[in-house]
């Protein structure tokens, strides 16, 4: 609990490179599972080339090297030296960054043959370094610094930017049109309607109850992304008023869309919810509407104690409404059901 309660509190940047090393430590782990070594190891860099061994103090280094070792000894796959080094290379080169992979074996104090994997970007290590001079290198993996020539300067101007791809899609949708925002929640409700009906007719109902609980975790992690890891440290506000918003939209007619694209963050799971949880529950819509309701406000009450944004009860009401249009779905599958089986009765 306490590693979630620090990541949560890290900066916007910081909380990126830490998703960005867990994603790309547990691609690498199944490359090398699934993979020979052959076939992966034309992607690693050049064979037999190496990086010029410049000075190179850059802040850059020393947060991918904390960020891949955090992240590598907390996975629940294995994540050793060479998982650990291919990831810190792959983050360094997004970055403009060219590196050097090292491979190397050495007799442990048993006699045994040992490997290891290292990775050096300019004069200093980023992953393995301790112990590596132990090590006879018998293979070495460099990139060419003229591929990475520009790219480091327009990371650097990207990175400036909200480089989550949720949030990406989320400010997508916000520049457009009410009325089209409005269009896309209705469609999406009426789109689900018919998915479940085709499953229901084609008895297909297994896959998609799996559909919809693969697609309630991603509604979940996409509004958790948006509300709270996206975001970076303001100033702690608290508006408890209902409705409040109402009023400032005459004043401030944006307030309007902001209000919408809370009620919409909370639409996809409003859809997938009902559909994933046991059947055999009564009232699955009205058990995500509440728990829908009991997230927003968890949310809030974060936003507010981590600093993080504004504390509203409207935002709350938006996000449980949000939550009950995407049930309409659900609502609408079971009145067809009953409908059908009066029909057979």
């Amino acid at each position: 609990m306490r590693i979630w309660w620090k990541f949560i509190r890290m900066p916007l940047q910081k909380k990126q490179m830490i998703l960005e090393a867990l994603v790309l430590s547990g691609y690498y782990r199944i490359q090398i599972l699934l993979r020979p070594f052959a076939k992966l190891s034309p992607s690693i860099g050049t064979l037999g080339y190496e990086t010029e061994k410049e000075d190179r103090q850059d802040i850059v280094l020393y947060e991918v090297s904390h960020a891949v070792a955090a992240v590598c000894s907390r996975t629940p796959w294995e994540s050793k030296c060479l998982v650990q080094a291919l990831t810190a290379k792959k983050m360094l080169n997004r970055r403009g960054f060219p590196c050097t992979l090292y491979m190397g074996v050495a007799l442990d104090e048993k006699g045994e043959m040992k490997a290891h994997a290292w990775l050096r970007c300019g004069n200093g290590y980023v992953t393995g370094g301790r112990g590596a001079q132990k090590f006879t290198v018998t293979t070495v993996y460099g990139d060419r610094e003229e591929e990475y020539k520009d790219q480091e300067a327009d990371f650097r101007s990207d990175s400036e930017r909200d480089g989550s791809m949720t949030r990406m899609i989320y400010h997508l949708i916000y520049g457009k049109a009410l009325s089209s925002i409005v269009m896309l929640i209705a469609s999406a409700v009426l789109l689900w309607f018919l998915a479940a009906f085709l499953a229901e007719r084609y008895r297909k109902n297994k896959i998609w109850i799996w559909i919809n609980r693969a697609a309630m975790l991603a509604a979940l992690a996409a509004v958790v992304g948006v509300t709270i890891c996206s975001r970076s440290e303001t100033e702690a506000e608290m508006i408890l008023m209902p409705f409040s918003s109402f009023v400032e939209a005459r004043i401030q007619p944006e307030m309007y869309r902001s209000m919408l694209m809370n009620v919409f963050l909370f639409v996809p799971l409003g859809l997938a919810m009902p559909f994933a949880l046991p059947q055999k529950w009564k009232h699955r819509a009205l058990f995500t509407v509440l728990f829908a309701c009991v997230l927003s406000v968890g949310i809030e009450y974060l936003q507010y104690r981590l600093s993080l944004g504004r504390c509203e009860t409207d935002d709350v009401i938006c996000n449980t409404f949000g939550a009950f249009l995407g049930t309409l779905s659900f609502q609408a599958w079971c009145r067809m059901k009953l409908w059908f089986s009066s029909k057979r009765g």
